[in-house]
């Protein structure tokens, strides 16, 4: 019997139908704007916003002796103790404002979530889904979408607080056992956050799309997650590359816009007019807040389109592991060479 093999059939599909929509349905980008901030699925963000994470403490380390600071504001928590003349009143008024706004912006952020993946489920099936429409789609589905991904954002927090520990400690003592503790858990992490993050995109497609509880989500996310992993990351490694290529064609787009402002920025200078040289810099600096919202949006539009068809794809028709596929191949050609 004769295997083919096709490593790229499911995967072209996919990601070829959802850049299609992304790049179609354009009112998708301001969803998939307020959703680029949570890190919806995307690996690409697990990975290199967690080395950030971790880099950006290595400067602040000589002051730094506790992991609370890997906590977000505890810095500046610490700040308004020590330096307001009134703490308490202070610490009220900044809690309410960030409260306040940390409530909206999540409101915000979790319908877009909801709206990204309603939308493209309802776009794959050959109808149209307005603004409205996925407006209507994400406030229905807030609670479960919200408690799913906020339970993915403490999980990986804790995940990242006890790596940062292990880093404190190999820089406090600098042993070879400090050294294999962090690689461990470090190596632990990202696996710990790259399933958080499927098994939260697949349960909150879920709740969207089939209604179902919180509690249900979870779980059907899970067994998602277990009987399709190796498909999963398989995706979620093809959406890795799709990431870096196109990290670097915007690199080079703004190498391009650069070419210009330089040569202006020169004429300023040789102009002496700091007016001139003021406003081009603002021009200048306004043009790449543009091209890299556009480019965030579009990306957040695209990848949680990816997964929501491959989530379609994986409850109607189970498709095998590529990998997989490929050692049948693989089996099938040896078998061949075998001398008779």
């Amino acid at each position: 019997m004769t295997i083919k093999f096709d490593i790229s059939s499911l995967y072209r599909r996919i990601v070829a139908t959802a850049w299609q929509t992304a790049w179609k349905h354009k009112h998708l980008w301001l969803f998939g704007f307020f959703a680029t901030f949570a890190g919806f699925g995307g690996i690409y963000e697990v990975l290199f916003r967690t080395q950030d994470q971790l880099i950006n403490i290595m400067p602040a380390v000589d002051w730094m002796r506790s992991p609370f600071y890997l906590i977000p504001g505890a810095a500046m928590f610490k700040a308004l103790v020590a330096f307001s003349p009134n703490p308490l009143f202070t610490v009220m008024i900044f809690l309410a404002v960030i409260a306040l706004v940390s409530a909206v912006f999540i409101w915000v952020i979790t319908i877009s979530i909801g709206a990204l993946i309603g939308s493209a489920d309802v776009i794959s099936r050959g109808s149209d889904a307005d603004f409205a429409a996925g407006v209507r789609i994400g406030t229905a589905g807030f609670w479960r979408v919200f408690g799913i991904n906020a339970l993915a954002k403490i999980t990986i927090a804790c995940g990242l607080l006890l790596t940062g520990t292990h880093l404190f400690s190999l820089i406090r003592d600098g042993s070879y056992t400090s050294g294999g503790f962090f690689m461990l858990s470090f190596i632990l992490f990202l696996a710990l956050a790259i399933v958080a993050s499927i098994v939260a995109v697949y349960a909150s497609m879920h709740a969207v799309l089939n209604n179902t509880c919180f509690n249900a989500s979870l779980a059907r996310g899970w067994k998602t997650f277990k009987e399709s992993w190796l498909v999963s990351l398989e995706m979620a490694a093809v959406l890795l590359i799709v990431n870096l290529l196109m990290a670097v064609l915007a690199v080079l787009v703004l190498l391009v816009m650069s070419v210009p402002a330089i040569f202006l920025f020169m004429l300023a200078s040789a102009a002496n007019s700091t007016t001139l040289l003021l406003s081009l810099m603002t021009a200048f600096a306004v043009m790449l807040l543009i091209v890299l919202v556009i480019y965030g949006s579009f990306m957040t539009t695209f990848q949680v389109t990816s997964w929501t068809l491959l989530w379609k794809e994986l409850a109607e028709k189970r498709p095998r592991a590529r990998l997989l596929r490929l050692s049948d191949w693989l089996a099938a050609r040896c078998g061949k060479c075998k001398p008779s």
